[in-house]
């Protein structure tokens, strides 16, 4: 079947503008940060599973019967690390130890409020970082941080963009901290 001219240049012209998108999806550091968080979920629901996808992890449990704790009320935080390899096999290719550590995720619940966060390390370097958090009956409050080079990309505050670059050096140094204890237990 013989295709028309304008056929034919549309083919060409979707054909570009393809190209075109995976060439500036491949230089946007956003778009790679969102693949790989994406990719790193996938993997992890398929550990929760039970059916592999190349992470391992390992859970920490703080107060882990709900006591209450003085001044606070219940308490209680759980710390999970999914990471692909013991951190001592990183070595052996010329990698840091925290290289193989994916993502950390860390819920603490405190008398009435609640927080979820969620660190995600390339390489062993921070890219994402995910905060929620609720008191009582007030609204939910979220953020995400795009970071590259422990330089703030993007923050989005809800579903919004926000306007203002705050100090993140509290993150990197949280993330810091978090994977030196993902350390401490392979020791």
């Amino acid at each position: 079947m013989k295709q028309s001219p304008l056929a034919k240049a549309l083919g060409f012209l979707f054909f570009v503008l393809g190209i075109m998108y995976f060439a500036v999806a491949a230089e946007d550091p956003l778009a790679s940060i969102k693949k790989f968080y994406a990719d790193t979920s996938a993997a992890i629901e398929l550990g929760r599973k039970g059916e592999g996808g190349g992470l391992y992890s390992t859970e920490i449990l703080i107060n882990s019967h709900n006591l209450p704790w003085r001044a606070v009320g219940n308490y209680s935080k759980k710390i999970v690390f999914w990471y692909s390899d013991q951190p001592e096999f990183a070595s052996t290719n010329n990698k840091s130890e925290t290289s193989v550590l994916g993502k950390v995720e860390v819920k603490t619940t405190a008398a009435v409020r609640s927080e979820y966060e969620e660190f995600l390390f390339q390489e062993g370097g921070l890219v994402f970082y995910y905060q929620q958090s609720r008191a009582g009956k007030e609204p939910q409050e979220e953020a995400r941080y795009y970071i590259q080079n422990n330089e703030l990309l993007k923050l989005l505050r809800g579903n919004q963009g926000a306007a203002e670059k705050p100090d993140i050096s509290p993150i990197l140094k949280t993330a810091a901290s978090y994977q030196q204890l993902f350390l401490a237990t392979f020791r």
